[in-house]
């Protein structure tokens, strides 16, 4: 090799070298700078652990432990970055928005479980309602106990829905009134009935009585039951106090209940017989008119109760027909009450004045048969 190709090889080199780093410091300033790692993301602490750094936005980041949380009458909230054992709150709601480490209960109330919340124990919700979000995360049991009078509904996912009635069904309960309906009017009959045969005289003038002068028969109940029924209650609570009149006080009730009953059975007796001179009967019995004239009351009560327990008609029409009754019931109460009275205190129209010391006709021989 000659003495210039040794100079010419070194010297290529080294131009070479020069060119390749020049023209590599032009592309390094020519491309923009690299993003680091640690913005991939948008945030330095997405690319920790979960639980290491900064959470996202369904993590709860916990800072705050507290123990339990009992509210009575208000809500409990439990926030993002609070850690609780239990929260319950009595006629309110629960909110977790941070960590439960218990329960979560309300009693009266919702439970709102938000997102990323947690719950590690049960939720139970006693007249309320259960919401969880969809990254919400409970652990234990969420049961739900819905109260819907006269029910109790228990909802739960772990076993079958649960329902206690605090009351039977409305057909039960409506059957039952209308049978205690019945068995009223029918001792009311039976009763009545033996009035009329132990007290007969008495009935026949209270029914004479009522049908000679209704309106002032009507007039002097009314006043009875607002005067005489409070002087009853005072008279046996003033021999309550004393031990003496103690024993006097069912003979006063006694007496009371005797006095309405007759004036009550006089006065039915008097309205049978007005709607038996209608179809042209002018002497009935007296047990056949009381019969008769407590079928318009009788027939409106139960009907009310039957169509209420059947349905068979709107509310409107079974309370106006059950209020009909009542009003007719207790007309005959009151004008059968000043009834009595009047006929304590009058003659009956039917009774016909004798003069004193006058002697009944004799009576027409009867002819001798041979």
């Amino acid at each position: 090799m000659s003495r210039r190709a040794r100079w010419i090889t070194p010297g290529a080199l080294l131009a070479g070298t020069v060119i390749c780093i020049l023209a590599l410091t032009g592309l390094a300033q020519a491309q923009p700078q690299a993003t680091p790692p640690a913005a991939i993301g948008g945030a330095v602490g997405d690319l920790r652990p979960r639980g290491a750094g900064a959470p996202d936005e369904d993590t709860v980041s916990v800072r705050r432990h507290y123990g339990s949380r009992v509210r009575i009458g208000g809500s409990v909230a439990v926030e993002r970055d609070e850690r609780v054992d239990d929260a319950v709150a009595v006629l309110g709601s629960v909110t977790v928005r941070g960590e439960v480490t218990g329960s979560a209960v309300a009693i009266g109330g919702d439970v709102f479980v938000e997102d990323g919340a947690l719950v590690e124990g049960a939720v139970v919700a006693v007249g309320g309602r259960i919401v969880t979000a969809p990254t919400a995360r409970v652990s234990g049991r969420a049961e739900q106990v819905a109260i819907d009078f006269p029910e109790i509904v228990r909802i739960g996912p772990d076993s079958p829905d649960a329902i206690v009635r605090v009351l039977p069904d409305r057909s039960r309960v409506v059957g039952a009134l209308a049978a205690l309906t019945v068995f009223r009017l029918a001792s009311l009959l039976l009763v009545g009935l033996g009035v009329l045969i132990l007290f007969r005289p008495t009935a026949l003038h209270v029914a004479d009585r009522a049908a000679g002068s209704p309106i002032e028969s009507l007039i002097i109940g009314l006043a009875l039951v607002a005067l005489a029924l409070p002087a009853v209650l005072a008279t046996c609570f003033a021999l309550a106090v004393s031990v003496v009149g103690l024993p006097l006080i069912p003979v006063v009730m006694l007496i009371a209940c005797g006095v309405w009953l007759v004036g009550f059975c006089g006065a039915t007796v008097g309205i049978g017989r007005g709607m038996l001179r209608l179809v042209g009967i002018g002497d009935a019995s007296p047990l056949v008119a009381f019969v008769l004239g407590g079928l318009p009351f009788a027939a409106l009560t139960i009907g009310s109760r039957v169509m209420w327990w059947s349905k068979s008609g709107s509310g409107g029409v079974v309370l106006a027909v059950a209020i009909a009754g009542l009003v007719f019931e207790g007309l005959l109460w009151s004008v059968g009450a000043g009834a009595f009275v009047l006929s304590r205190l009058r003659r009956s129209p039917t009774q016909t004045a004798r003069p004193v010391g006058s002697q009944p006709p004799p009576a027409p021989a009867q002819p001798i048969q041979l």
